[in-house]
């Protein structure tokens, strides 16, 4: 089952692409080289539409579980389940089927409730070289005959694909002209999966503020009676563990003892960077992000050029000083930052609970990250929030 930036394009071709959708939804269909393109009825077989997408939809780059695919299409005669299909010649060719809800949204954004999800994406492999899988694309985030014409309470459409699914790749992202938002090593799948979502202009949602936090010259940063700096190399990796595991095992926070005592072991080679906080010469507080990481944009910077906060933890007798503010601050600062450490790195990540509020505003009103999306992580058994920082 298919279930998160392009660069620019140049602002002539992005209108004519946008005009020449327009102008194909002035009717109830589209007809594009003998192919048409409309919403399926609330009436149509979904064993019909599970046939087809299992019969051509089954290949390494495509993961189709039976049940919950079955159990999606069954929701087309509920209207939870939106179909669009091309036929040729009266017989269907290919589809493309969203479900309200669906499976990732932005906390920040447009909600859960106002999110629909594709979840099936297939055409006939004889059809191929008529760009149907482009017009399929297009269709279901038309302003009119698309989710957003059919369902005015749906702001914000998403997807996913296998990292390697370049046919999918090309058809979301240059057909529809949705936006890369993510691509993540899923776990669940065996696979790199990319989350791609389209929001129209319209529903934007507007960026969070940011907190305004001095910063300070020098080789460290020092606010309230706490110093903020690198941490040096041959610090103690398991001190870092000890204090992690210490101050940071709450409910919100999922440390598994392996990964996260290799991850603090990297600081020693220079694949892992620490910045700490402290009081008195005693650490208070430090967060560490990892080169690669675990997320990273696809068509972006790349994986070489992207660093993963993985570890984040403030002492608790210490709060009401900001010191997460600065943490998150100082791990994107110019100089004192990854970017000025390590300037082949171009872009930062991180995820957190859902539900954890202190490093949301940490991350998102103190070090001024950007929420990329929120998902449903069966991994965890929770909700992550995926945030970003780009200079």
């Amino acid at each position: 089952m298919m279930a998160c930036m392009l660069g620019k394009r140049l602002a002539a071709t992005g209108n004519a692409s946008r005009k020449a959708v327009r102008s194909l939804a002035s009717a109830a269909t589209w007809n594009v080289k003998g192919i048409e393109y409309r919403q399926i009825e609330s009436t149509y077989d979904p064993e019909k539409l599970f046939q087809f997408n299992k019969t051509f939809g089954s290949t390494p780059h495509n993961f189709i579980p039976e049940g919950p695919v079955r159990e999606h299409f069954g929701k087309i005669k509920t209207g939870e389940t939106t179909v669009w299909g091309a036929f040729h010649n009266g017989d269907m060719v290919g589809l493309i089927s969203g479900e309200d809800g669906g499976g990732y949204w932005m906390q920040t954004g447009a909600g859960k409730d106002a999110t629909c999800f594709i979840n099936e994406f297939v055409v006939n492999p004889e059809m191929r070289g008529k760009s149907i899988g482009k017009q399929l694309t297009k269709i279901s985030v038309d302003p009119v005959l698309g989710i957003f014409g059919i369902k005015p309470n749906i702001k914000e459409m998403y997807t996913t694909f296998h990292v390697d699914n370049m046919g999918s790749r090309t058809a979301f992202l240059k057909g529809g002209e949705y936006s890369e938002v993510c691509t993540y090593a899923d776990a669940f799948r065996d696979r790199s999966t990319t989350v791609a979502r389209f929001v129209p202009a319209e529903n934007v949602a507007p960026k969070l503020p940011q907190d305004d936090l001095p910063t300070q010259t020098g080789s460290a940063w020092s606010f309230k009676g706490i110093e903020y700096r690198q941490v040096e190399r041959t610090y103690d990796a398991e001190r870092l563990f000890q204090f992690n595991k210490t101050y940071g095992s709450t409910p919100h926070n999922f440390i598994p003892e392996g990964p996260v005592r290799e991850h603090l072991g990297k600081i020693a080679t220079g694949e892992t960077t620490v910045w700490g906080a402290f009081r008195d010469g005693e650490m208070v507080g430090f967060i560490s992000g990892e080169d690669g990481g675990g997320y990273w944009l696809q068509t972006g910077a790349g994986q070489d050029a992207t660093c993963f906060i993985n570890e984040f933890v403030v002492n608790p007798e210490c709060r009401g000083k900001s010191i997460g503010k600065y943490l998150t601050k100082i791990s994107v600062d110019a100089k004192l930052g990854i970017f000025g450490i390590k300037p082949a790195i171009k872009e930062m990540y991180t995820t957190f609970h859902i539900d954890n509020m202190g490093s949301r505003t940490a991350f998102i009103k103190g070090g001024g990250y950007s929420e990329v999306m929120t998902y449903s992580d069966a991994h965890r058994d929770r909700c992550t929030t995926v945030a970003k920082y780009s200079p």
